[in-house]
């Protein structure tokens, strides 16, 4: 069993870049959410929930997975590479 955290941080287009402000001293634009997950299919299922309610703040947002705690199940990697540049409202 793995803990995984889901972090957003404010983000805008600036020309071709991605700017993401990581705000460090100030509060995130989207609250983080802990998941307890035994495999990469509940991982995504919860991280598709993460992005759907952060996409219905109507704030530009950089999403990002990391592994908390726990051993990360198999697939973990390519999932969190897969997910490094993503996006809400941009």
């Amino acid at each position: 069993m793995a803990t995984i955290v889901f972090n957003a941080y404010t983000a805008r287009m600036n020309g071709p870049y991605l700017q993401i402000d990581l705000g460090l001293g100030s509060a995130p634009p989207f609250a983080s959410r802990l998941v307890e997950a035994k495999n990469i299919a509940e991982i995504t299922t919860a991280f598709e929930a993460y992005k759907a309610d952060a996409a219905a703040t109507g704030l530009g947002m950089a999403l990002s997975i990391m592994l908390k705690s726990g051993r990360k199940p198999n697939g973990f990697d390519k999932l969190k590479a897969a997910t490094r540049t993503e996006t809400v409202n941009l």
